[in-house]
């Protein structure tokens, strides 16, 4: 694969990962990352599924991805505002999403705790 074509690929795998990562689009189920399979998903099961998750974003193993790549809804992830999601932002980004998302502060998310924190707010981009 040419460096061009690794590069648009990673783009196009980034948006898609994102979404799957905060469970942002109504076609992509999050609970894959319920992998003991109880119904919910808990802080480590996340975790690993945001490494797995940035894995696939960050194709070419640069730490970072554009954030052109994403969403409105997760270019909030760019904390320093420079257009680059690194991975540390992207780590740091998913634990403040979980840490939103668990409502009830059980350390777990619930799929209806995903599904009420999909819904857009006025404090979230659209």
């Amino acid at each position: 694969m040419k460096p061009h074509s690794i590069c648009t690929h990673a783009l196009t795998v980034a948006a898609g990962s994102l979404m799957v990562a905060f469970g942002a689009s109504a076609n992509d189920d999050p609970m894959t990352m319920d992998t003991n399979k109880d119904g919910m998903i808990s802080a480590s099961e996340h975790a690993a599924g945001v490494k797995s998750q940035w894995s696939r974003l960050d194709a070419v193993g640069e730490g970072r991805v554009s954030v052109t790549a994403v969403d409105s809804m997760h270019q909030a992830l760019d904390a320093d505002k420079d257009g680059i999601i690194t991975s540390s932002e992207y780590e740091s980004g998913s634990r403040s999403m979980f840490s939103k998302w668990d409502t009830n502060g059980d350390g777990n998310l619930s799929a209806a705790e995903i599904k009420a924190g999909n819904k857009p707010t006025t404090d979230q981009p659209r």
